[in-house]
């Protein structure tokens, strides 16, 4: 699933621009080393006992949580996956 705020690569992430002092770009990589340290999940999601699947999502301010778990239990719905309620 392709997400509108994950970056296709680590090295793009360092490119993101920060701020702007005296007319020179800041970019991230001129202030962090910028790399991959996340931990490979290994935890077990189970909902009654059912295994299930733990998604992450951070939503824009200005968007209702309950429309985007509405759109989300939609389209896991047409897609033929099971959405149980917690």
């Amino acid at each position: 699933m392709r997400l509108n705020s994950t970056p296709d690569s680590i090295s793009v992430l360092g490119d993101m621009p920060i701020r702007e002092v005296n007319g020179a770009m800041i970019y991230i990589r001129d202030v962090a080393q910028v790399r991959d340290g996340s931990e490979i999940q290994v935890s077990v999601v189970r909902n009654n006992g059912h295994r299930g699947i733990y998604l992450t999502m951070i939503k824009n301010g200005g968007v209702s949580t309950l429309s985007v778990v509405g759109q989300v239990k939609a389209m896991l719905r047409r897609s033929r996956q099971p959405c149980h309620r917690m």
